[in-house]
This record gives structure tokens, sequence and C-alpha cells, in this order.
């Protein structure tokens, strides 16, 4: 019989607990199986808890970081879940107080030439890079170099559209920087998708031969209707996050990244957070490759009409969108992060938050849990071989429970 211990009984009564709904959110049946799956695998590997050796990997799998037995059994789970998605790059970290107990990196790929990914390897992050956004607000209300009532686009001195044939609805003068940060500034469209999925159709509208500017995004969002009034209606936004980046911009006098890099990642020991390039031949010496099988028509050369993956070009220019999508960095860091700020609002530290970040080639989570511990994990990749979103719950929730 095997000895799950240290899982066994607490992580299996907690499977149960959420599969028959007691919390908010249950796992599916089948999300339960899986996790229940999941658990079995660390069991079998050669790394179960007391061993000191890390599980055996064929050669197509990779794992790199320091010996960590005391959180033995986690490369068996990722190296689960990463077969079952074919993902090539993962990373995973614990840390506690923003010192990191533990940090491996995952590299699945058959072809042995792919680079291997470390621990100190940068991911774009996705929706984690809000985060970050929260936190500068955090500071700058602190200091009083921004109020939750100042209006955003006074602020930024905008007042024409981007488009001859945009009208501003008179309405987005009065948004303010708090409702960015809670979603409530009417931002979201009512129809169609948010300009960050359609950067070709403005950029071929404005008749640019190159990526759109921050400054030309900033005006084609003004010249946008609301879908309701500031302040009253919650609709997740990322322009809304965007527009903050641009706030930040403004009251530091420098870019949002440098001024978040020296204020809010470098007192606290980080220091490799960049925006992620758009085009592919931009990307950093340490920075992963992203997969995702979408292509579409160059936001760098607009007039070409060459298409290109999604992850590099096709969709979106990812130097915009560094408020709400953009940012690059290693799992440990965020983990070091979520020690000190809250992940999912402003504020410091929030035991019990937890926020997703999924775009294009991209799958990450941070959570700061009730004891003290923080994590966070990366992928490369956040769709399955369908295309569908992979669910992330069983690996969310067998990490809560060994943690």
């Amino acid at each position: 019989m095997i000895a799950l211990t240290g899982y066994s009984f607490a992580s299996f009564l907690r499977g149960v607990l959420l599969m028959v709904g007691f919390r908010h959110d249950p796992l599916s049946i089948r999300s339960y199986f899986r996790y229940f799956g999941l658990l079995l695998a660390a069991a079998f590997c050669g790394g179960c808890v007391g061993s000191t050796t890390p599980p055996a990997a064929p050669s197509s799998f990779r794992i790199t970081g320091a010996a960590a037995p005391a959180y033995a059994g986690l490369d068996a789970v990722m190296r689960s879940f990463m077969q079952e998605y074919n993902i090539r790059a993962g990373q995973l970290a614990v840390a506690k107080g923003g010192k990191v107990l533990f940090s491996h990196a995952y590299t699945n790929a058959g072809d042995l030439s792919y680079g291997e990914t470390e621990p100190t390897s940068i991911m774009r992050v996705a929706s984690n890079s809000k985060a970050l956004v929260c936190a500068a607000i955090t500071k700058l209300y602190s200091s009083g170099t921004l109020r939750p009532t100042t209006l955003v686009y006074p602020y930024l001195g905008v007042t024409r559209p981007l488009l001859t044939t945009q009208s501003p609805d008179p309405r987005s003068n009065r948004i303010t920087v708090q409702e960015l940060v809670d979603h409530t500034a009417g931002l979201d469209p009512d129809s169609g998708p948010a300009p960050e999925f359609h950067m070709w159709a403005i950029e071929t509208a404005a008749g640019l031969s190159g990526p759109l500017s921050d400054a030309q995004l900033t005006a084609y969002l003004y010249g946008e209707p609301l879908n309701s009034t500031p302040g009253t209606t919650y609709a997740y936004s990322n322009d809304g996050y965007y527009l903050l980046a641009r706030v930040i911009e403004r009251a530091a006098e420098m870019p949002y990244i440098d001024w978040v890099n020296a204020n809010v990642l470098a007192p606290i020991g980080i220091a490799d957070a960049v925006v992620s390039a758009t085009a592919f031949s931009g990307r950093r010496s340490n920075e992963v490759e992203y997969d995702d099988p979408e292509f579409g028509p160059s936001v760098l050369t607009p007039q070409v009409g060459n298409d290109l993956p999604y992850t590099y070009g096709g969709i979106t220019v990812y130097e915009d969108l560094d408020g709400p999508v953009s940012i690059a960095i290693s799992a440990q860091s965020l983990a070091m992060f979520a020690g000190s700020y809250n992940v999912y609002g402003l504020g410091p530290r929030h035991a019990g938050a937890t926020r997703l970040g999924s775009f294009y080639g991209t799958t990450s989570w941070m959570e700061s849990l009730g004891d003290g511990f923080d994590y966070a994990f990366i992928f490369n990749k956040r769709v399955d071989r369908f295309g569908n979103i992979f669910d992330i719950t069983p690996l969310t929730g067998f990490l809560e429970g060994r943690l």
C-alpha cells in the first residue's frame, strides 16, 4: 500500500469537500478526479514527501532549480499537468514573507534543442501584470501624488479622438482613477471585441504604416462610447489598466515600467520585470517562446497584410499593453511580490487573494495563502489541443492543499 504521507487524508478530504460544493466555486467532478490524479502522481513518483531525490524524468522533460526536499512532490504535479496539455515551458515558485523557498522551472520538449527554462527565465504573465499597476497606484495614493478622484482624461490632457469618425462620449471626462482600478469606468464595449483584440483594424482605419502608439491608443479609447455611466457598473476591462499605466507615467514623468521597477519592485528585491516585445526578434535572451495556434494580420506592418502568430504581432501591440497584460517576469519574482502587495486590488498583502493571468501564449497564477505562504506559476501556453483554455483548478487545488 502506498503511503500518501503529508497528502492523504487532509488533501483527499479537501478534494471531497471541493467536489460536493463546500466552497464558493466548487470543482467539477471531472476536475476533482484530475485533482486526485495529480495527488496520486505525486505519491507514486520518487518525489514523495520525505524523499530527497528529485523524481526521475524522461529526457524530454527537464527540471532546473535548487533542491528543496520540503517541497518534494511538486515537480511531479507540474510534470503531470504540463504533459497532459503539452506545455513546453513552466515555472513554479513558493515564498513566505518575500523569501523564496522553492523555485523550479520545467521544460517539456521532445526536441532537446528547445531552450531550457530556468527559474530566472521570464514569461509574459497576462493579467498578473495588473497587480503591478495596483501596487504603483497604492504608492502614488499614499504619497498624495494621485487621488482616487483624479479625472483620467483631463489629467492626461486628452481632448480629441484618434479617428474623425469617432464622437467622444461626454461621460468619459468624468472617469476617475479609482473607477479604472475597480473596473467600473464603463469602458467594456457593448458589442464586438475590445480594442486590444483588433488593433490591426484601428491601425488600418487610421492609415498607419506601423504599430499603434500608446498616445494613439489613448486617443482611440477616448473616442469610444461608454457602455455605462462611470462608477455604476462592474465590467472587467484591460483598457482601464492600460489607462492607469498612462496615468502613472504622467504622475511619475517617466516610463511606466521604469517607475514600477524603481519604486515598487527594486525595494523588495525584484529586478527582472520587463515589457515584453511584440516582435519575435525583440524577445529577451532569458524570455521563453510563447505557444499559441492562432494567426492574424500583422499589427507591426498593417499595410503589408502578412499574417503573424497572435503571440508575436498577429493581434496586439504588446508594448502598448504594459499595464494590463504585457509584463514578463519570473514566477519566483511573482511569489516575492505577493509577500508585500495585494495580488488583486490595492494595498498590502491580502491573505486569500488570487489572480489569474490568461492571454495568447500564457497562463499565470498568483495566490496568497492564509498561513503566510505565497505561490505563483507560469506556463507559455493557455489552450489544449482542441483550442480550449485549459482548466487549472486541479493544479491550484492541489497546491492550496499541499502548501
